[in-house]
């Protein structure tokens, strides 16, 4: 299991231990026992990460625990009996676990304290949570069908049918929180569906073999087994190919199921102080999600710092440097268009670059099917380079030095803020003289001593945060 921050990974061996090894040289970082005994030879056992945490759950056929990452015991799963514990998933809050029983079915259990928060009976055996935390997708021992149930109250929200041939495992949430089972007679087979068990993807033939399928962040990969203890990962936008794998490419089709809508901010470049409007779309109208639905409260957040509000667009408030506004737009039932247009002006900000993130979106019964395509802003004038950032471009400064009492004064004129450095440089390259400060927009005269200085040739260098600027100078002693 691979850490959220993608730093660490989690590897459970056949032997009860866990390694804990640093990405991306796989050097060690922890080994420990998890002290879990094994009841038979092979034991399925588990392993999970908590999400945005440093946590580890491990499950067995005999007990589910919780670990720090040097493998200290934080909890035992109380309410779980010692038969066939075969799975544990995190919330993504990180504070919870679902493991699972073939006797009390699925626990939902505190992740520090182990007691039970809730119990979903059969099936027993895989159980995993969607990305928005919202179901359970679960298989009992021996079944095709999979369950999808409500976290919060336990409700059937849809089954996946069993099928003859399909495999009796190899369930997996996609990000939009559909899932895709591995299924057919040998594995190699992908369905995907809606959370309320209809089918979505049509069967595309696959080169997996039995097994779990995952997913990363957004979709874009898929990793499978593919038999004889092999890991396929593939591209998903490669171009589809049904019932030939020769190419060795898949494409999912994308991760919109026909009952989500879709919000979009688009990834805008411009220049500081300008007037900007940024679209917001919405669609597809016959989503389910929308009907019914007149208006949408949609809450926008941004770097404060690098676009201000204009005109109609609200202004919010600034949180710890983040402005968040809400925008309401209109659910045009009959067409797929823009609804709205954010009116920002640029500024002259502390960086070049944020994210224009849809943070919340309000009115819809289930917000969860609103799918959310975050937008950027890019200011191409600032300079990208560490520290702060600042228009680039001739004229930001201006230099003049002469050399006199025994060094040279230095004559400068910024329009920037920040760290400036003053070199005095040899012909070949070489600097005798380097005086670095921070200083701020305006006129400023600069001493530099010339004690190491013989006489000769040598090139005045000024550094500001986004420019360098020389003037040459003769000393004659």
């Amino acid at each position: 299991m691979l850490s959220t921050d993608e730093k660490w990974v989690a590897a459970l061996t056949e032997n009860d231990s866990v390694f804990v090894l640093r990405m991306p040289d796989l050097s060690i970082l922890d080994k420990w026992s998890t002290g879990i005994p094994k009841r038979v030879n092979l034991e399925d056992r588990w392993i999970a990460i908590q999400p945005n945490g440093t946590r580890i759950a491990v499950s067995s056929f005999t007990a589910t625990r919780t670990f720090e990452r040097n493998g200290t015991v934080v909890a035992n799963v109380g309410a779980l009996s010692t038969s066939s514990n075969t799975c544990v998933d995190w919330t993504p809050a990180g504070d919870q676990i679902v493991a699972s029983s073939e006797v009390e079915g699925h626990v939902l259990a505190d992740a520090t304290s182990g007691a039970a928060v809730r119990q979903l009976p059969a099936p027993s055996f895989y159980g995993f949570i969607s990305p928005n935390g919202l179901y359970l997708a679960s298989q009992a021992k021996n079944t095709q069908s999979v369950l999808i149930r409500s976290i919060a109250t336990g409700a059937t929200i849809g089954t996946i049918p069993s099928a003859p041939g399909l495999l009796p495992f190899g369930i997996a949430w996609y990000p939009d929180n559909t899932i895709v089972r591995n299924s057919g007679p040998s594995g190699g087979r992908l369905e995907r569906f809606a959370v309320d068990g209809s089918i979505i993807d049509t069967i595309t033939s696959q080169a997996f073999g039995f097994g779990s399928t995952t997913f990363n962040v957004d979709g874009t990969y898929i990793g499978g087994a593919a038999g004889g203890f092999s890991v396929v990962i593939r591209h998903t936008t490669a171009p589809k190919r049904e019932q030939d794998v020769s190419d060795a490419l898949w494409e999912i089709k994308a991760p919109v199921p026909v009952d989500t809508a879709v919000l979009t901010i688009p990834k805008v470049r411009t220049t500081t102080m300008q007037h900007i409007p940024v679209p917001i779309r919405l669609g597809p109208y016959w989503a389910r999600a929308l009907n019914g639905i007149t208006t949408l409260d949609v809450d926008i957040a941004w770097n404060a710092t690098m676009a201000v509000p204009q005109g109609s667009t609200p202004v919010g408030s600034i949180t710890n440097g983040v402005r968040t506004i809400t925008v309401r737009v209109p659910v045009d039932p009959i067409r797929d268009d823009v609804v709205a247009d954010l009116d920002l002006g640029t500024a002259l900000g502390n960086d070049s670059t944020t994210l224009l993130r849809i943070v919340n979106v309000r009115g819809a019964a289930d917000p969860t099917l609103i799918k959310r395509m975050d937008g950027s802003l890019l200011l191409s004038d600032i300079c990208r380079s560490g520290g702060a950032r600042y228009v680039n471009g001739n004229g930001t400064a201006t230099l003049r030095a002469r050399y006199a009492d025994g060094g040279f004064d230095v004559s400068l004129i910024t329009i920037e803020d920040g760290i400036h450095s003053v070199l005095i440089v040899t012909p070949d390259g070489r600097v005798v003289y380097q005086h670095d400060a921070s200083l701020h927009a305006g006129s400023h005269e600069i001493h530099c001593s010339a004690a190491n200085v013989s006489d000769g040739v040598y090139y005045v260098v000024i550094r500001t945060p986004s420019i360098t600027l020389s003037t040459i100078q003769q000393v004659v002693r």
